[in-house]
């Protein structure tokens, strides 16, 4: 048996190391292991340590990347949402207004005619129908951009949910020493890998490789190898993919918020075409100033708003175009002051009127034939937002992408665009839609569109019915078979005591004619032939000036005038006089709060204790009055009937047991049954040259007298009146 004292002997060979140097040689060789064993451990947790550095690193990479689209996502949202905000505001605030003017504005001259009214009238519905249209668009639209908002933010731009946080660290790190001595002892730079930690992130990237300026095939192995080894942060396109997305789920809402911006124009234009009517119908009666100029010019303004609203809307192609939608937008108020202010000749109303009612069909039904042609796809509205400065698209700079099955057609190319470049990319997200979905939301968003416009172009064709509708009713109203029968007349000579006379009362009886201005009275005495002058009769002391003249007779005086005085205020009481200007005496129409406009006596005769005469008053009622005694007042008896607007301001004549109503507005004169209700028996338009009727009388000898003005002052008329019977 060998001790160790002999053991140790065996060391000692001749040439052998002492025992120190056997000691020496131990001790190294373990601390030779230890120092191996510590580096691989500690190379080990380091690799651990970045391995979960660069974990979480990604996952707060991704959380604020997803952050940061998600705010760009609800601002840009928030940006369209305000604008159709804006746009409803305006429509509501511009509809209140519309409404108010059609509702509560009726300041309508008594002289307007119909057609003014009933084109002001529709104007203003219609108005008031695109801005209502308007505001439905917009609700609409708000409610698809919040909808279609949540689920993009829902589906596509979502940030990840958190991992389990349950890792045990401590057996990782006691991994390291249950892999083995061979794990212990890794000799770095041969054996790099460990052996339950592979390098996945690495081989799941495909990184760009810098180009090498080596040609040799070991110098451009040694770049890449030392490429690998370092981190490059190159994305694999500079598209903002969820802005594509975004703009994407835009043509879900924005066939709303363009259609009602264009309904706002639309309502505007109706709305100024409203108010030209309405200063038509209000400022162009006005007896003050010079009320038809003031009603063009303010035509003129709202035309003028009209073009620039179109203008800042529309931009035609073609400069024809241009004029086309100009002379429409001219067409119906131009059409409706010829119409209203020229009353002579007769054939200018009868053409003009129904013109307005066509040039404003026109108008709607080109604008809705105009939305077949210019119809756009929901698309082309996105890419508006989403265009750059120099007409920059999404998705034109993608690399490393092939397509799917569906996208042969790009597979010849290495760098591919829209949707089929964008699928697949990790950038744009996991849950994106595939190319067929994206383009079934293409067809959905058409549809939209489809349903947005398709809402427009019935109301567009509802307009342009409504005018076709009162374009008949004009057509029929004024259809030459309706017109009346034109009287004519001859025109006979006076002699005026001066062009500044301004006559505008007439009346006559017992072959005695006599004419008034506001101020004085004159007898047309007969001279040789058929001439006649004006001489200047006396009335008393007159306390206001002369509305309007009629004659009364009898068997010794022969015929006289009497006078109608201005109505003068009595209170809250507007009363009207009647002057007898053999006696001077006044005597008021009592119990007749309106003023009257026109009057005459109904039997001249008065020598006869019954004394009767029918006033017009202000609203078109004519009264019978009569005179008991003591003959303080004129009072009334009954209405006999309710005149029409057209025959207010107008004067009166009797013949037997019919009324004459001398209709100043469109030179013309009407004849009622007084036997019956009063009702209309036959109209006849006086033909007197083109003049301007003022008055007009007849006589129980069957004779009837006109008194016109012109512009070589006061004309006398003369007819019979066996055609009136």
């Amino acid at each position: 048996m060998l001790d160790m004292a002999n053991w140790f002997q065996c060391l000692h060979f001749p040439g052998g190391l002492t025992q120190s140097d056997w000691f020496g040689l131990f001790t190294g060789t373990a601390s030779l292991g230890y120092g191996v064993t510590a580096y691989n451990q500690a190379a080990y947790c380091s690799n651990v340590g970045w391995r979960q550095a660069q974990l979480y690193q990604e996952k707060n990479y991704h959380l604020a990347w997803a952050a940061v689209a998600r705010d760009d996502v609800r601002e840009m949202m928030s940006i369209s949402v305000n604008r159709i905000n804006n746009y409803m505001l305006v429509s509501t605030l511009i509809m209140a207004v519309a409404a108010d003017a059609l509702f509560f504005v009726q300041e309508f001259d008594k002289d307007c005619p119909p057609f003014v009214r009933n084109a002001f009238w529709l104007s203003m519905g219609l108005s008031i129908a695109f801005f209502a249209l308007s505001i439905m668009f917009g609700i609409k639209g708000q409610n698809s951009a919040f909808v279609n908002t949540m689920r993009l933010l829902t589906w596509e731009i979502r940030p990840e949910n958190p991992a389990p946080y349950v890792h045990d660290y401590m057996s990782q790190a006691q991994r390291f020493e249950k892999d083995g001595v061979r794990q212990l002892f890794r000799i770095p730079g041969i054996d790099a890998k460990y052996r339950h930690m592979q390098q996945t992130m690495s081989s799941q990237q495909t990184l760009a490789a810098e180009p090498s300026p080596h040609k040799d095939g070991a110098a451009k192995e040694d770049g890449t190898r030392h490429a690998r080894s370092l981190e490059v942060l190159k994305p694999r396109t500079m598209d903002l993919v969820y802005l594509e997305r975004f703009a994407h789920y835009m043509q879900l809402w924005m066939p709303y918020e363009t259609n009602s911006k264009y309904c706002i124009g639309l309502g505007l234009i109706t709305l100024a075409q409203g108010g030209a009517y309405f200063s038509l119908g209000v400022l162009s009666w006005s007896q003050e100033g010079y009320g038809y100029v003031l009603a063009c010019a303010m035509i003129v303004i709202f035309v003028f708003l009209t073009i620039m609203v179109y203008s800042q809307n529309y931009k035609a192609k073609t400069n024809q175009v241009t004029a086309l939608v100009i002379t429409l937008f001219c067409w119906g108020p131009f059409s409706a002051a010829v119409a209203a202010l020229v009353v002579q000749p007769t054939w200018v109303r009868m053409v003009f009127a129904p013109a307005t009612c066509l040039g404003q069909s026109c108008l709607y039904l080109g604008i809705w034939a105009v939305s077949f042609a210019e119809a756009k796809d929901p698309k082309w509205h996105a890419q508006q937002y989403t265009a750059g400065p120099h007409g920059q698209v999404f998705g034109h700079s993608w690399e490393g992408v092939r397509p799917s099955a569906q996208e042969d057609s790009h597979q010849s190319s290495p760098t591919m665009t829209g949707a089929a470049a964008r699928h697949g990319v990790p950038e744009a997200n996991k849950d994106a839609p595939t190319f067929d979905q994206e383009l079934e939301e293409d067809a959905r968003a058409r549809s939209v569109a489809a349903a947005a416009i398709k809402t427009v172009r019935i109301t567009l064709f509802l307009a342009g019915s409504l005018w076709v509708g009162l374009l008949m009713v004009e057509l029929l109203l004024r259809a030459p078979w309706e017109q009346p029968p034109v009287l004519q007349l001859q025109r006979a000579h006076v002699e005026w005591p001066s062009e500044a006379v301004r006559s505008h009362a007439l009346a006559c009886a017992g072959g005695e004619l006599f004419v008034a201005n506001r101020f004085q009275v004159f007898r047309l005495q007969r001279r040789a032939g058929r001439s006649r002058s004006a001489e200047p009769q006396h009335c008393g002391r007159l306390s206001a000036p002369i509305k309007d003249i009629s004659v009364g007779c009898n068997s010794t005086s022969g015929c006289w005038p009497l006078v109608l005085l201005e109505a003068a205020s009595a209170g809250e009481r507007q009363r009207s006089a009647v002057v007898d200007c053999a006696t001077g005496a006044e005597t008021a129409l009592s119990q007749e709060s309106r003023p009257a406009e026109s009057f005459v006596i109904k039997d001249p005769d008065l020598s006869s204790p019954v004394r009767r005469l029918l006033a017009l008053h202000s609203g078109g009622a004519v009264v019978d009055y009569h005179l008991p005694e003591p003959y303080d007042s004129w009072r009334p008896r009954c209405e006999r009937l309710e005149a029409d607007a057209e025959d207010h301001g107008g004067t009166l004549g009797v013949l037997g047991e019919h009324l004459l109503l001398f209709s100043r507005k469109s030179n013309s004169l009407h004849l009622h049954n007084l036997g019956g209700a009063g009702a209309l028996s036959r109209r006849w338009q006086i033909d007197i040259g083109g003049e301007d009727l003022q008055a007009g009388c007849v006589t129980s000898e069957g004779q009837l007298w006109v008194l016109t003005a012109g512009p070589k002052g006061p004309g006398l008329w003369q007819g019979g009146t066996e055609k009136l019977l």
